[in-house]
């Protein structure tokens, strides 16, 4: 009878079944770049938005052109933002708010300021503002930074040189005589006539 022939079984796995030594060390390396560039993605879009909210705030502060240079807050700085009108007032030729006054953006210390332009040539020219007070344009033109026409007032000063302590009669038409005018205390002027009606109106209702 023949012997059986004995076949060695080896441990060893078949070269085209065994995994590459390297492979799960390429896997990490791959999960780790993604991982990366996901991160780098994320803090390119944040960088976006940021940069995004600063323009959108430098245009409506009307200052683009003075974001990047940094800028000098002096007498020059308002000589070159004015013209000299006939009447001799400094018309602002910045940026404007709804009332009519002029307005300016400056970064201090890398934040975004808004300034007034009659208060800063106050001053530059004639000194600081003592708290509590308020710069009257004396020449009427809320847009002129000419120091020689502005006034440091208290605030009942500033309401009764304004346009409204010009009227003689409010709204309704009454006459704003001694007896039928209130005045409060920040200088503000109120028609008796015209307050007896609300509180009858309100006692009616």
């Amino acid at each position: 009878m023949r012997r059986p022939r004995s076949v060695a079984i080896s441990s060893r796995p078949s070269p085209r079944c065994a995994a590459p030594a390297n492979t799960s060390l390429a896997l990490t390396g791959a999960v780790t770049r993604l991982c990366y560039q996901t991160r780098s993605l994320k803090r390119l879009r944040m960088e976006r938005w940021r940069l995004w909210i600063r323009f959108l705030v430098a245009a409506i502060s009307g200052c683009l052109s003075e974001m990047p240079a940094k800028v000098i807050l002096d007498q020059t700085y308002i000589r070159q933002r004015v013209t000299v009108t006939p009447s001799g007032c400094w018309e602002w030729v910045g940026a404007t708010l709804m009332h009519g006054y002029g307005h300016c953006g400056v970064r201090i210390n890398g934040k975004l300021t808004m300034l007034l332009p009659h208060r800063l040539a106050y001053e530059f020219w004639k000194g600081t503002i003592a708290s509590g007070l308020q710069i009257d344009h004396l020449c009427k033109n809320r847009l002129c930074a000419n120091p020689e026409h502005l006034e440091a007032v208290t605030p009942k000063e500033n309401q009764q040189r304004g346009p409204r302590a010009m009227q003689t009669a409010c709204i309704h038409g009454h006459a704003f005589t001694a007896g039928n005018t209130y005045v409060a205390s920040n200088g503000t002027r109120h028609c008796k006539a015209c307050s007896r009606n609300r509180a009858a109106l309100r006692k009616a209702g």
